[in-house]
């Protein structure tokens, strides 16, 4: 794949977001109602959108479609991950199963959008 920006790219492929902050969810992990700010955040390419939502640091005052595209990607060797692995990785506490099943549920949204496997890895080895 040709070397290239991520928004660029992401302009290449016809993606755009709809970002907008919310109220914290009531199924949002006590670790984002602590630290972060919460976003609704609809992604759409090719007809398809899939709605997820997105958590920032409180020092973040806004989000782009390349930065939400990019951490949705970023993700996906966790979503490869068994339970048994993810809780080894990031320790365990009363979100881990919680936060677990949310990022496979994210990864399954995202590979809807991004079938294509050499997108779904030029996405996630970009530096953004």
């Amino acid at each position: 794949m040709e070397n290239k920006s991520l928004p660029d790219l992401l302009d290449q492929l016809g993606v755009t977001s709809k970002i907008v902050r919310i109220d914290h969810p009531e199924s949002a992990p006590d670790w984002a109602k602590e630290k972060c700010n919460a976003y609704r955040v609809t992604v759409k390419r090719n007809g398809k959108r899939a709605s997820f939502y997105y958590y920032t640091g409180f020092g973040v005052k806004e989000s782009s479609t390349a930065s939400v595209v990019w951490a949705l990607a970023r993700d996906y060797d966790t979503a490869c991950y068994t339970l048994e692995e993810f809780g080894t990785e990031y320790g365990w506490d009363k979100d881990t199963l919680s936060t677990f099943k949310a990022i496979k549920r994210n990864w399954k949204k995202f590979e809807r959008l991004f079938p294509e496997s050499e997108i779904r890895q030029a996405v996630a080895e970009m530096e953004y």
